[in-house]
């Protein structure tokens, strides 16, 4: 489902989500795909 984030429109669905991300040093957030995440080990 396509939703607005911070003034842009991200295109999400069931076989590509995305995800909302905040970092660990500055706070910010941000909404990213799953492929363009990898786990943190």
């Amino acid at each position: 489902k396509d939703f607005d984030y911070k003034g842009y429109t991200h295109h999400a669905s069931d076989d590509d989500p995305q995800y909302e991300i905040k970092s660990d040093k500055t706070d910010h957030i941000a909404a990213h795909k799953g492929s363009a995440l990898k786990k943190k080990s």
